[in-house]
């Protein structure tokens, strides 16, 4: 797949006014959309592009501490609610539909986060703290400590 260079962008309530987390976009669609463009710039892989030509969510991956098991609830691929266990995971800014009904909701990708094998989904609806992630106000409770672009093979 193909290498393009995106930029990071200001527009009026993205979630690039997170000084954690910059979404980026193509030239053509920060023009597009009418966004200012910010001076650093990015090479990722076109698979993580959206077909608007911003970066998907899912672009970056955090590696988190969670301290202290008993602190968050996350689902399995099977729809257990299971408890997260202390350590420390890679972990996405993304969105999961549970339901189809409901429809897809925003969350916390914990990469091998179930004890029994593949990820948990953590919904950031039922945690105040993770609101802004990975800008976490509790380093108790979380502590993002370093990000890097996520290879596309891993999506």
């Amino acid at each position: 797949m193909a290498i393009v260079t995106v930029w990071t962008f200001d527009a009026p309530g993205h979630p690039t006014e997170r000084p954690g987390f910059r979404k980026a976009a193509t030239q053509a669609a920060i023009d597009r959309f009418g966004f200012v463009r910010r001076g650093d710039s990015l090479n990722v892989d076109e698979r993580l592009l959206d077909i608007d030509g911003l970066t998907r969510e899912e672009y970056l991956t955090f590696r988190v501490w969670v301290p202290h098991p008993q602190a968050f609830a996350g689902y399995s691929v099977d729809g257990q609610r299971l408890q997260v266990m202390a350590g420390e995971y890679d972990a996405r800014l993304t969105i999961h539909e549970f339901n189809a009904i409901v429809g897809a909701v925003r969350c916390v990708q914990l990469v091998d986060g179930d004890s029994r094998g593949g990820d948990l989904w953590i919904k950031i609806e039922e945690y105040d703290e993770l609101a802004n992630f990975p800008d976490v106000e509790n380093p108790q409770r979380l502590d993002v400590r370093d990000s890097r672009v996520t290879a596309p093979e891993e999506l």
